[in-house]
C-alpha cells in the first residue's frame, strides 16, 4: 500500500487515507480531511489535525466518531463556524463543552450552531438556557423549543 499511496493521484491517496497515517501530513488538504473524517486516529494525529490550516480538515476531524472530547473541547473555539457546528453536533462532546458554546454564540453567524447545541441530547438545560435568555430570536426559538420538548 506504501507505493501506492506515494504515488497516486489526490484521489487515490483520499481513498487510502483511512489506513494511512502518513495522510495525516499529506500536502493535499483533500487528504487529510479524508484521514480526518475517516480514520482511526493516534491522539498525536487528532492534535496536528485540530491544528491544521484548513477548515475542512478541522471540520472533519469535528464530525470522526473517535474524535477524543479533550480535541473536540480545543475546536469548539475554532474561528470557523462549520468546525464548531460539528462540534455541537458531536456525541461524544463533554455538556461542559457544549455549555461554553451555548455562552460564546456569535449573534449574527451561530444560527446553525445553536441548532446543533440545540439538537445534541448531551446539551446541558443550562446551555439551553442560556441560548434562550440571550441569543437572537431564531437561537432562543430554537432553545425554548427544546426546553418544552425536554419538559423543562
Amino acid at each position: 500500500m506504501g507505493e501506492e499511496y506515494a504515488s497516486g493521484t489526490v484521489e487515490v491517496r483520499s481513498r487510502l487515507a483511512r489506513n494511512s497515517p502518513v495522510a495525516t501530513i499529506d500536502p493535499s488538504p483533500t487528504v487529510r480531511a479524508a484521514r480526518a473524517r475517516n480514520g482511526l486516529l493516534t491522539d498525536d494525529e487528532q492534535s496536528a489535525l485540530a491544528d491544521d490550516e484548513s477548515r475542512r480538515v478541522r471540520a472533519a476531524l469535528a464530525v470522526n466518531p473517535t474524535t477524543t472530547s479533550e480535541v473536540l473541547d480545543s475546536l469548539s473555539v475554532d474561528r470557523d463556524k462549520r468546525v464548531r457546528e460539528a462540534v455541537a453536533r458531536h456525541p461524544h462532546t463533554d455538556p461542559e463543552t457544549l455549555y461554553a458554546l451555548s455562552t460564546t454564540l456569535d449573534r449574527r453567524r451561530d444560527l446553525s450552531v445553536a441548532r446543533s447545541i440545540s439538537q445534541n441530547p448531551a446539551t446541558p438545560m443550562e446551555a439551553l438556557e442560556t441560548i434562550s435568555a440571550h441569543g437572537t430570536d431564531g437561537q432562543a426559538r430554537l432553545a425554548r423549543w427544546t426546553l418544552r420538548e425536554r419538559g423543562g
